[in-house]
């Protein structure tokens, strides 16, 4: 029914739009009437005064919805923020830039009385120019690119979204894993596609299946267009989703929330579990334990963390060289809450010693008094609930297996506890909840009260169910961390 109301709503708008415009290419000037030159190829606004672009005659709907997005606004962006050269005109007017069409195009081909009608960024910036289109209308128009950069067509997002050190959102994007194809995901196919393959997932979020690469078999990397709606969606920035709800719908946690409890049915164990443990859903429960997540301020507490995920992972950072200049605008698109940091900028492995990590998105939202503070805490912490994984298992020879050599409460209980049946045992939940921790990846920093209520109340209940003891260094260190916990409710 939805569909239809839109229908019927563009339907009736298209005919009064063609009643007024014709839909059809538009070269007069504003209301006194005279002829302006504009473009052969472009058609830019038909009315810069109303921002109506030409496209926007007929296509009413997208036009309603473009006119709230950035791109709208990209020409007094630009002229307000006291750094406006020629130089930026390429990527704040109507031009060929970002697609098919010669950069001379449109704003820049286009007499002086008729740059107005190119300036910002309009429908022709990203699915070219569309003066063919409007005359003889049908099926051949360019459609957008859903790459996010294409180095041999020189189209997409990035041509504009790139630019080092201030602008590099291509090349934090490109560094980081939503850049990359996961192998083992892509060739699994099936399920594991819609949140490791750009085009499915896109599809999965609502977005349209009319683009360059629709048709083609390679599969593409979640790109720009994967989590943003270029025509608006009245989400911040443009976001297929709400980043700002607390639940399995957030734009984020809807790819972030796979295998987060035990399942019968499948062996393999957690997997992208980072949502629900972030929301405190995730991992086997023993029997009576209870969590309110009401009960402690944590990084999953919307009145504290507004933009949840986001406020870590797409936080920005600047970063100086030595002469303390402008090395590298952190544009936050690698998504790296505490990233490595060098006098060039980004390190784009992720890989690096704490020491050489900036927690400064730690302290900018509002969490923790300083960067150096947020260090220590996650130190300290990362420590704390690895030792009470530890308790369980330690996988002393890193093969997976609880085996010979290996420590801890599990390598005490019998073989047979682990046979992985239609019924999930204690030791089964336990081993899942160990594991729990390490599929996370966040050291335990995404909801900790809840890992380490749940670690203690996990350790507890194998002692009981197995008549288990742990040492006594490990007995007094559960002593006080029980504490810990009993002081948070």
């Amino acid at each position: 029914m939805k569909h239809l109301i839109q229908v019927r709503q563009l339907l009736v708008g298209a005919a009064a739009a063609v009643a007024l415009s014709a839909c059809v290419k538009d070269n007069t000037g504003p209301a006194g009437g005279s002829q302006v030159v504009k473009d052969v190829q472009f058609v830019g606004y038909s009315n810069p005064a109303t921002q109506q672009t030409t496209c926007g005659n007929c296509h009413v709907l997208k036009q309603q919805s473009w006119l709230k997005t950035g791109h709208a606004n990209a020409w007094d962006t630009l002229q307000s923020s006291g750094h406006a050269t020629s130089a930026c005109y390429k990527c704040h007017t109507t031009s060929g830039m970002t697609n098919v069409a010669n950069d001379t195009a449109g704003y820049f081909s286009a007499a002086t009385s008729a740059k107005p009608y190119f300036q910002d960024v309009q429908c022709e910036s990203c699915h070219g120019p569309g003066a063919a289109h409007v005359t003889t209308p049908d099926e051949t128009q360019p459609i957008p690119y859903f790459t996010s950069y294409d180095s041999t067509k020189n189209v997409g997002c990035g041509e504009c979204h790139s630019g080092p050190p201030h602008n590099p959102f291509y090349e934090d994007w490109s560094r980081g894993a939503h850049g990359i194809l996961e192998a083992p995901a892509i060739s699994s196919g099936g399920t594991c596609l819609q949140c490791h393959e750009g085009k499915t997932v896109e599809q999965r979020f609502g977005g349209s299946n009319v683009f360059v690469e629709a048709a083609g078999t390679s599969a593409m990397p979640i790109g720009c267009t994967t989590c943003h709606e270029p025509h608006g969606t009245g989400n911040t920035h443009e976001l297929r989703e709400s980043i700002t709800v607390a639940d399995t719908t957030n734009l984020c946690i809807r790819c972030h929330q796979r295998n987060a409890v035990p399942d019968t049915a499948n062996t393999r164990g957690p997997h992208s579990p980072q949502g629900p443990t972030f929301l405190g859903t995730s991992g086997w429960r023993p029997a009576g334990f209870v969590w309110d997540s009401t009960s402690v301020t944590t990084h999953s507490n919307p009145s504290a963390n507004p933009t949840l995920c986001a406020t870590c992972h797409v936080a920005t950072l600047d970063v100086n060289n030595s002469k303390g200049q402008l090395a590298w605008h952190y544009t936050g698109h690698s998504f790296y809450a505490i990233p490595c940091v060098d006098t060039a900028g980004i390190d784009s492995t992720n890989s690096c010693d704490d020491s050489q990590r900036s927690f400064a998105a730690c302290a900018t939202s509002g969490c923790h008094s300083s960067p150096a503070a947020a260090r220590t805490y996650f130190e300290s912490l990362s420590s704390e609930l690895s030792y009470l994984a530890g308790v369980l298992w330690l996988d002393v020879n890193g093969n997976g297996k609880i085996d010979a050599g290996d420590t801890g409460l599990l390598t005490k209980v019998a073989s047979t506890e682990f046979k992985r049946d239609a019924v999930i045992t204690v030791a089964e939940g336990a081993l899942f909840n160990v594991q729990l921790l390490t599929a996370d990846r966040s050291h335990g920093v995404h909801n900790a009260p809840y890992l380490r209520a749940l670690l203690i109340a996990t350790i507890n209940a194998v002692k009981t169910q197995y008549a288990l003891s742990a040492p006594p260094a490990q007995a007094a260190f559960l002593e006080r961390e029980t504490q810990k916990v009993a002081a948070q409710r």
